[in-house]
């Protein structure tokens, strides 16, 4: 049916004629498998009624309707678009899916502009979205936007500003990333920003925390290093793998088990969960030829 119905659009789009947009606003509006198809061709076309149409397509409970309306909302220009598309997002009975779509044109089209007034949305979730989707966009208000966003404020609007300044990864998202390292409740999201950053100085700022941490801060620094293997992490591991205190170098070593063909990981992984004799040995092992990791 799906298939049928695409071409059924297709084919009205060849056809044409003035009475098209309408046909086609009808089609979008039934709810029927071409609904989504439809949708696309009002925006190909251009017509005065797509946007009405691709907006409430927005909330649509259909995946393909719902996926169509964003390719299409993203093509148009309309100066007064984004403006409809800011009142639909502070309306309270919009779903979390409607909302997170009209945060994907933004994204799609790249508007910085939307997605710096929807992260301060009161929708902890919509700001928390923006603030991540920023990160993919660049530019200096964009870099300050997201270090003002990670010095402070709640929790999850911090965690997910930092998110974003990963994704942007300039020499000035990684000195606020430095920064963030400092508090001990965004240590993990921050470390693990660093880490896929991957870059000498946002390493360099990871080991500086890591020597200046307890033991129970060096834990959580140490488990964000496997994820992302490099030269920088390995060698912050490595120290760490000569600790005395079992916890940290039973940490290394399981961050290190991803610098290993699959079975010695297996083996190693597994040694390690079972503690005692069998981790002590393991760990030596691991020791004996971490340099050639």
């Amino acid at each position: 049916p799906d298939r049928s119905a695409r071409h059924a659009v297709r084919g009205l789009m060849k056809i044409g004629g003035p009475e098209l947009p309408a046909t086609l606003l009808a089609i979008a509006e039934s709810g029927k498998p071409a609904a989504g198809d439809a949708l696309e061709a009002l925006a190909e076309l251009g017509a005065p009624q797509a946007r009405s149409a691709l907006l409430a397509g927005l909330a649509s409970s259909d995946y393909r309707v719902g996926h169509a309306a964003i390719s299409g909302l993203a093509k148009l220009v309309d100066p007064e678009l984004n403006r409809a598309l800011q009142q639909r997002l502070a309306d309270p009975k919009l779903s979390a899916e409607a909302k997170q779509r009209i945060l994907s044109i933004w994204s799609e089209r790249d508007d910085r502009s939307a997605l710096l007034e929807a992260a301060q949305n009161p929708d902890r979730a919509v700001a928390k979205e923006a603030l991540e989707a920023l990160g993919k966009s660049g530019g200096p208000d964009v870099e300050r936007a997201l270090a003002n966003a990670a010095s402070a404020g709640e929790l999850e609007r911090r965690q997910a500003a930092l998110k974003g300044l990963r994704e942007l990864g300039t020499p000035a998202a990684v000195r606020s990333l430095g920064q963030a390292l400092l508090e001990p409740e965004l240590l993990e999201t921050a470390t693990a920003a660093l880490v896929a950053v991957g870059s000498g100085e946002a390493m360099r700022a990871v080991s500086d925390r890591y020597q200046a941490s307890s033991a129970e801060e060096r834990l959580t620094i140490l488990g964000q290093l496997g994820d992302e293997p490099n030269p920088w992490s390995r060698a912050l591991l490595a120290t760490a793998l000569e600790s005395r205190d079992e916890r940290l170098a039973s940490a290394a070593g399981q961050a290190l088990a991803s610098y290993l063909p699959d079975e010695e990981r297996r083996q190693l992984l597994g040694s390690l969960r079972e503690g005692g004799a069998g981790a002590t040995a393991a760990l030596a092992r691991l020791r004996s030829r971490v340099r050639e990791l």
